[in-house]
């Protein structure tokens, strides 16, 4: 049986990048997915995809704004009769160190990664039944290990595994369980972006996997996958962890 049957989800910024590849690999896990995104535009062109995978909805929302994600929450429950999963892979980065990067910046990097996650904590455990659910944050190797004109976002990641900890031990006593998910390089096509948009791509993409022992980028079925496994059953017993995909980068 596919590990998913009869599971509803909602992705917050599911209409692309990481998001997009775990309501992918969710769907073929035979859950029903709702993506919850900011803009329009990714929305449709994410949806007749998914829809040839199974039961979707989309709904737009700032994931950073309270009654936006209180809202998509309830929509998402009403459409599927409750939620057992909520994916936060809402955020974004910001190229700068501490010299450059202005202070606004720097809070808005933090706002537009951790309100999202927050937010869903809050409003997620008011649709989940007596089974409890699972709640799954996309940090990122960045929060783990340094990386240079990164610190707003190192920042932010980082701060999201402590949040996954804590909001463990709060959700625990509902049978919510609570992990992150730090990836390296994936090969979405955002990320095939900014290397193409680099003075040498071939050379800016070499030089990226080198900083990874098994050789090579991870994929998106890669870390899909992985969010399946922690939104399965067969995941029951963990929470406040910090599942760190990155071909061996933070260990090298």
């Amino acid at each position: 049986m596919k590990a998913l049957v009869g599971k509803r989800v909602l992705v917050l910024g599911g209409s692309k990048g990481l998001g997009l590849a775990a309501a992918r690999e969710m769907l073929r896990a035979g859950a029903s997915v709702a993506i919850a995104a900011r803009s329009p535009g990714p929305l449709a062109d994410a949806a007749p995809e998914l829809a040839a995978l199974g039961p979707v909805e989309t709904i737009a929302c700032d994931a950073t704004v309270d009654g936006d994600v209180a809202l998509t929450m309830r929509r998402a429950s009403e459409a599927f009769g409750g939620l057992d999963t909520v994916v936060v892979s809402a955020g974004r980065s910001m190229v700068g160190d501490a010299e450059d990067l202005p202070h606004a910046d720097f809070l808005s990097v933090l706002n537009d990664n951790l309100s999202p996650f927050f937010l869903a904590a809050k409003y997620f455990p008011r649709h989940c039944d007596h089974r409890g659910g699972s709640l799954i944050a996309f940090s990122s190797v960045f929060g783990v290990v340094g990386y240079p004109k990164r610190v707003a976002y190192s920042a932010a990641k980082a701060a999201m595994i402590g949040m996954a900890r804590s909001i463990a031990l709060d959700l625990a006593p509902r049978n919510i369980r609570v992990n992150a998910v730090s990836p390296s390089l994936v090969m979405t096509p955002q990320s095939r972006a900014i290397l193409a948009a680099a003075p040498d791509p071939e050379a800016a993409l070499a030089a990226r996997v080198a900083q990874h022992p098994l050789g090579r980028a991870g994929t998106e079925h890669e870390v899909g996958s992985l969010v399946v496994f922690l939104a399965s059953d067969g995941a029951a017993w963990i929470t406040g962890q910090n599942y760190v995909a990155d071909g061996g980068l933070s260990v090298a």
